[in-house]
Order: structure tokens, then sequence, then C-alpha cells
């Protein structure tokens, strides 16, 4: 679509930059993996994430707030949800 005022086009420059709040799930340990709760086609592996010691040890079924950075090739653990069941 195309921008009709100079906001859109400022918006449409920056959105990729901006980082999206995310939740997902561990679904395994060794090795880590967490499946984004919107989409459970997308798996993250320890490469993709950046976890704060605060938030270790991780635990499967644990859900996790992450900020998803570089279009969503990098994800910052911020917290935990709690787990849900």
């Amino acid at each position: 679509m195309a921008a009709t005022s100079i906001k859109q086009l400022i918006q449409q420059m920056i959105q990729p930059y901006v980082p999206k709040i995310v939740i997902g799930i561990v679904t395994s340990e060794d090795p880590l993996q967490v499946t984004l709760q919107n989409d459970i086609n997308i798996n993250l592996s320890a490469i993709s994430l950046t976890i704060p010691d605060r938030l270790k040890p991780i635990n499967v079924g644990e859900y996790f707030y992450m900020f998803a950075f570089n279009n969503g090739k990098s994800y910052y653990m911020m917290d935990r949800v709690g787990e849900h069941g």
C-alpha cells in the first residue's frame, strides 16, 4: 500500500526496526526450542534467543514475553508469563 502522507511514509520506513512483543512457549530444553504462541510454525532455537541470567533455568511449558527484533530473526526474553494449562 502506497503512503498517502508523510506520517504514513515514516511509519512504513521504521516499521521493520520497531520491536514487537510476542509470547513464546518453551517446547524443549535440550536443545532449547521456543514456539511462538500465535504461530506454531515458528520454532526458535538458542541461536535466535537472548536469555538474561535472571530467567534461567528455563523449563518446558513456561511462557515468556519476548521482544522480536530484526524482522523476527532475533528475540529477547523479557519475563515469564507463567504456566498455562
